[in-house]
């Protein structure tokens, strides 16, 4: 596949004075030669205490190498993909909660030197707007926002979006171009409330509300089909909810696999992988349809509170 312009194929491209080495849609390199990006999911962090671990998986559902121990310890962070690496932030470490941010390449590797950046807080919940990391909700009074670049750097400033209250315990998925944020707990009540934002840290139209409420839930984006998978969570189950870019339910959910609660999700093109729990090691691949993809397989070690998300090799 070659980018053209005006049936003329392209040899540079510059986008505001940078030259643009790749581009990509939905996993697919077009320029320069059309070679597939392949995706890894990051699943990193959790356990009790805490601990900085991390599980690399395919979208076979194997192990990609061996787990390895890779900056600070984390437990009930957020996870989300920016720059082509995985990003985890916040959360409960070994001296309490974190402000700290973790960046993680595919092969594993940390990237540049641990920051930190805004106020720290449990069960916040991420997803990526552009190359932006959002970071939203937690066990705090207020809705918190705190947006993160590649680079590990707070963009702008924080900010409370949506309606006052504590929203903890959700779940993230880019879709749309935007942070889309669903379920979880509004200060005291389960709710199944889509809430989406674009980088710019405003609330994209209004909020939603669709499928099952519940919390401790994972989330994964599907590139291919720009829709969230948001699976698992409690009261325990094993539902599948898809929500459209416009905060819309996707047909209807779907009950497959292993009953799972606060499990990791990352997208991996075409699937959502949903990793672990309270109570497994499993491997759940999902697919744009709300089906199992294979059979379920038992990767690494399982733990609660860990956040995943994907990075490009």
């Amino acid at each position: 596949m070659a980018l053209q312009f005006n049936t003329i194929p392209l040899t540079e491209i510059y986008f505001n004075g940078i030259n643009v080495s790749e581009i990509y849609f939905n996993t697919v390199r077009v320029w320069p030669d059309g070679s597939p990006l392949t995706l890894i999911g990051l699943f990193f962090g959790g356990g009790s205490p805490a601990t900085n671990l991390l599980t690399r998986i395919d979208a076979d559902g194997a192990l990609v190498g061996s787990e390895s121990n890779v900056g600070s310890p984390k437990r009930v962070h957020g996870g989300a993909s920016v720059g082509g690496n995985a990003m985890f932030y916040s959360g409960s470490g070994s001296s309490g909660v974190s402000t700290t941010v973790t960046r993680i390449s595919a092969a594993g590797i940390l990237v540049g030197t641990e920051t930190t950046a805004g106020t720290g807080r449990t069960y916040v919940a991420g997803a990526s707007a552009t190359s932006i990391g959002l970071f939203y909700g937690g066990d705090t009074t207020t809705p918190l926002l705190t947006r993160i670049d590649a680079t590990g750097t707070l963009v702008g400033s924080q900010s409370a979006v949506g309606p006052a209250g504590r929203r903890f315990r959700h779940a993230g998925a880019s879709v749309g171009g935007n942070g889309m944020f669903y379920a979880g707990t509004k200060t005291s009540t389960n709710v199944n409330t889509v809430t989406r934002i674009d980088s710019a840290g405003a609330l994209v139209g209004s909020e939603t509300s669709v499928g099952s409420a519940r919390y401790g839930l994972g989330g994964a984006s599907i590139a291919t089909a720009d829709i969230g998978i948001f699976y698992g969570g409690s009261p325990a189950n094993n539902i599948a909810t898809r929500i459209d870019s416009a905060g819309s339910l996707v047909g209807s959910e779907t009950m497959l696999g292993t009953t799972g609660r606060l499990p990791g999700g990352a997208g991996l093109g075409s699937i959502g992988i949903f990793y672990s729990g309270a109570t497994s090691n499993l491997a759940t691949r999902i697919d744009a349809a709300g089906g199992l993809v294979g059979v379920e397989t038992t990767v690494g070690t399982g733990r609660a509170g860990l956040a995943g998300a994907e990075a490009s090799l």
